[in-house]
């Protein structure tokens, strides 16, 4: 089975001078992202023959990992490809990413290779760090590769590890395939075909799993991807403006961006927008086709459809053509009864490997599915029904896991953080809803004799450990937590934060 790396390179034969990747700052045509990435691979692996690093433990290819710690900006994409085109798997970090956070994922991940950019430092002893500037000279110079590096893989082998909030308060790799690449271009593809020549535009994190949709899709129809820097996201006007000037016609973003994008009044020529991460409760009036996915790290695109106004918030829709879902009771027995609320269970061939080093989770997430002989499920903690139909509808967590702007967060790295300051003897942090927006909050309880340290104090400490969306925006100081009956920590009776102090 061919890989993205096999459809990219066609692409780049069939349309050598059609716009690729573009940012603020130019473009490079397929000619150009295929000569590029194709030096990224060389000295990727020049660098690995001189330091070469562990070899990643969940896979059979031999491959190892290497980091990408870039900016927004459209030399990302050919250091992805770059990376796989040299048979290795590559990890990505934002360069404000806290440095104890970034030194975790590199220890964790057994980097030695790193492609960063000048005026970053990686914190790491032992690390290769491949400068992009160094690699653009040698582009802009001319430098022809002795030969088209393209080191096979199977679409069972690793292609790329995103990190995730972990409940024991650090985060914890995913490592997902080349069929999970595959995964999101057939789910972007079953709603939206892009012709060559259009243009997808990408706004989220590459931090986050769901960036592949953005990164990928578009290499195998020839068309372009606009990278929108940090910059530009932080400036409504000019988003839209960068929308309008290069003709962007396809999307993925998180629900609660939908209405930022499309600002009142703009007339846009976006015809399609691919939505998940978090629940889409409400449908805008707007001129676009909206489709939600509901998907995870672990499993890629699971369920899709169309949104409707007239649609209840919860329903998620049908499988994913290749997947199949199950629902257990708590006894573990299979539910085949509509309406039952139970475990959502995943088969497809997009599956994870599992998590980079933490063999006895990936045992319990990742297990033989007792309903299909020789198939491996996952276990995702999601509650779910269906009905008469098939369609399946979301019921919430049994743990305390949630989405926070599209990413997954589990409220045991935000406390596991928080304690760490010296004044704090115990902390429990949650999601409230507000005006559409998931706002992350801290109700917190002081050692003895310590002296409350305030909101800006704490917001300070928790984002040299965290990143800036996982920082808790409300703090909330008790004399206590109230408990339940069992000794534990009742999140429902916690009190409502005060908003209002925050507009203050």
């Amino acid at each position: 089975m061919s890989t993205i790396i096999d459809s990219f390179l066609e692409t780049a034969a069939r349309y050598p001078d059609f716009p690729a990747v573009a940012d603020q700052d130019g473009t490079y045509t397929y000619a150009q992202l295929d000569l590029l990435s194709n030096l990224v691979a060389e000295e990727v692996l020049r660098s690995l023959s001189r330091n070469p690093g562990p070899v990643l433990p969940l896979s059979t290819a031999g491959c190892c990992c290497v980091a990408v710690v870039l900016s927004r900006r459209k030399e990302a994409l050919p250091a992805f490809l770059g990376v796989l085109r040299s048979g290795n798997c590559y990890v990505f970090s934002a360069p404000d990413a806290p440095p104890e956070r970034l030194d975790f994922i590199l220890k964790d991940a057994g980097i030695r290779c790193v492609i960063t950019e000048k005026g970053m430092t990686c914190g790491l002893d032992g690390c290769s760090l491949l400068y992009i500037e160094d690699i653009l000279a040698r582009f802009h110079a001319g430098a022809v590769p002795q030969e088209s590096i393209h080191v096979r893989r199977t679409s069972r082998d690793p292609a790329f590890i995103t990190y995730t909030s972990g409940s024991t308060g650090t985060p914890k790799g995913v490592v997902d395939t080349y069929a999970y690449i595959d995964n999101h271009n057939r789910a972007r593809h079953t709603f939206y075909t892009p012709k060559p020549g259009e243009c997808i535009g990408n706004i989220v994190s590459f931090s986050y799993a769901a960036s592949t949709y953005d990164l990928f899709s578009g290499l195998l129809v020839g068309c372009s991807l606009y990278i929108f820097s940090d910059e530009e996201l932080l400036n409504k006007s000019v988003l839209v403006s960068r929308v309008i000037d290069h003709n962007i016609t396809t999307m993925f973003m998180i629900p609660s961006m939908i209405p930022v994008v499309f600002a009142p009044g703009a007339k846009l020529p976006i015809r399609f927008v691919l939505t998940a991460g978090e629940k889409a409760r409400k449908l805008p009036d707007i001129s676009a086709v909206v489709a939600e996915i509901y998907g995870s790290s672990e499993a890629a695109a699971v369920t899709g459809r169309v949104l409707s106004p007239d649609d209840p918030w919860d329903l998620l829709g049908k499988p994913i053509p290749g997947t199949e879902l199950f629902l257990l009771d708590e006894s573990g027995d299979l539910i085949t009864t509509p309406g039952e609320v139970g475990d959502l269970c995943i088969i497809n061939d997009a599956l994870s490997l599992g998590y980079l080093n933490r063999p006895e989770e990936t045992e319990s997430r990742f297990r033989p599915c007792p309903f299909r002989e020789g198939a491996r499920m996952y276990v995702s903690g999601d509650m779910m029904r269906f009905d008469s139909d098939g369609n399946f509808y979301t019921c919430g967590r049994r743990d305390n896991m949630t989405k926070i702007n599209g990413q997954r967060v589990e409220m045991g790295e935000i406390e596991a953080a928080v304690v760490r300051h010296p004044a704090i003897e115990d902390a429990v942090c949650g999601v409230v809803t507000r005006n559409r927006a998931s706002i992350p909050v801290c109700w917190y309880v002081l050692k003895n004799g310590e002296t409350d340290p305030g909101p800006k104090d704490l917001e300070d400490f928790a984002s040299a450990l965290l990143p800036r969306y996982m920082v808790p925006v409300c703090w909330e100081l008790l004399d206590f937590f109230p408990k339940n009956i069992n000794g534990k920590v009742d999140r429902k009776a916690l009190p409502d934060p005060d908003f209002d102090r925050l507009s203050q």
